[in-house]
């Protein structure tokens, strides 16, 4: 027999018409009356199918039972029950075992759904881009450092391939295909699976801060030894100048002589400061108010056109370091601008940050790429450090300092952003 079914009820269908047969012809043979045969006959017939139902149902409908807890199993489902009239035997034994597994399943089901939402939590928390791709290589998951880097909520490009972000995929890794992100961020991938299928992790890591360390510590390095070999050399000139000096009589030579010693004090100064660049300040982060701020700050500078656009009344910074930064700014884009030029100042919220920008209207930056290198200066008289110590003091303050051009070059814009 090819179905259990068929093959309980030809096994009925058999035993009943046996039974029938042999009572009828008992009765036949004890009474030889027709009538009796055929009442008889009608009487067990509809007795004989009941009995033989009953058996059917009792054999039958336990295997139904099983394949509804097994259905909802395969759809996470624990909540249904198989149960027997057999309080005995194989069947009994057979129902419990399964009653054990699928309690089984539902607690690894409920610890796999923590582990989940304990994940799921944590990249939600990480302050670095994540997504999360699926088969098809399309976003299905993020975190709010992903909006942030996007500048829009990811739930907008959800379910849109990762190649419209700049991402491809070659030879089991993940790449940027834009040069500029492809040198600012290095992508870390994993495999994983859940209920959904294959999916790959992406954790965009920032990598420009820890470049401009490892590059602060070189130049560092560097510095301190120029320092040594300068001042090593440097002393005996100053001191033999100081002396001649003291015991000439020529104006001319008096003239050299005070040039020499000014110019080996200035370079022993400007060594040394450089050791500012990568120090360490104490943050004493309290509430400031951005209007009293800058109007301190404007008094400095009184032949210049001041105008604010202060969305943003108050922040949390180092109110001395703070206002060093707004100072050195200024007074970049002073230079960078005529006697009574025009800057604008403006403060607003980008995301999570707080921005305050300070725009001047010159003619632009040049050389871009170089306005963070030590000792780089387009100045006569300066020193290529205001920036970086500027950089360093916002970076201390978990915020970050970028320095552009306008779009239609009219003019610098020197952005800080900070957390809010």
């Amino acid at each position: 027999m090819n179905s259990l079914e068929k093959w309980i009820n030809k096994l009925l269908l058999i035993v009943s018409f046996l039974l029938l047969f042999f009572i009828l012809l008992s009765v036949w043979l004890l009474s030889k009356k027709t009538l009796l045969v055929f009442t008889l006959c009608a009487i067990l017939v509809p007795l004989l199918y009941m009995f033989s139902d009953n058996i059917k149902s009792k054999l039958i409908t336990p295997y139904f039972s099983l394949l509804a807890l097994v259905d909802g199993i395969k759809v996470d489902d624990y909540s249904l029950q198989a149960k027997t009239t057999f309080q005995k035997g194989i069947a009994a034994t057979l129902f419990k075992e399964l009653a054990v597994l699928s309690s089984t399943l539902a607690e690894k089901k409920h610890v796999y759904n923590e582990s989940n939402l304990l994940v799921y939590s944590l990249i939600q928390q990480l302050d670095s881009p994540v997504l999360l791709i699926d088969q098809e290589y399309k976003l299905v998951q993020g975190n709010q450092a992903l909006s942030t880097w996007l500048k829009k909520d990811w739930r907008l490009v959800r379910l849109m391939p990762v190649q419209a972000l700049n991402l491809a995929f070659d030879n089991h890794n993940w790449y940027f295909t834009d040069e500029t992100k492809s040198a600012q961020y290095k992508i870390r991938s994993s495999f994983f699976s859940d209920n959904n299928g294959e999916h790959q992790l992406l954790i965009l890591t920032d990598i420009s801060s820890e470049l401009r360390k490892m590059q602060l510590d070189s130049w560092q390095q560097l510095v301190k030894v120029l320092s040594h070999e300068i001042k090593n050399s440097l002393t005996p000139i100053k001191s033999l100048a100081q002396t001649l000096l003291q015991f000439s009589k020529d104006p001319q030579q008096k003239e050299v002589l005070g040039v020499i010693v000014e110019r080996s004090h200035n370079l022993n100064l400007f060594v040394s400061q450089y050791a500012q660049l990568s120090k360490q300040y104490h943050i004493n982060a309290q509430k400031v108010d951005l209007n009293t701020l800058f109007e301190q700050v404007f008094t400095l500078y009184k032949e210049l056109n001041f105008k604010t656009q202060l969305q943003v009344k108050y922040i949390n910074v180092d109110v001395i370091l703070f206002e060093q930064v707004l100072i050195n700014l200024i007074e970049n884009a002073k230079q960078a601008s005529n006697s009574d030029a025009e800057i604008m100042i403006i403060s607003e919220h980008e995301d999570n940050y707080v921005s305050i920008k300070i725009r001047d209207f010159g003619s632009g930056i040049q050389n871009m790429e170089n306005i963070f290198v030590p000792f780089y200066t387009t100045k006569i008289n300066g020193q290529g450090i205001g920036l970086l110590l500027s950089r360093n003091i916002i970076e201390q303050h978990n915020g970050v300092l970028s320095i552009s051009n306008t779009s239609d070059n009219t003019g610098v814009i020197a952005n800080i952003k900070l957390l809010r």
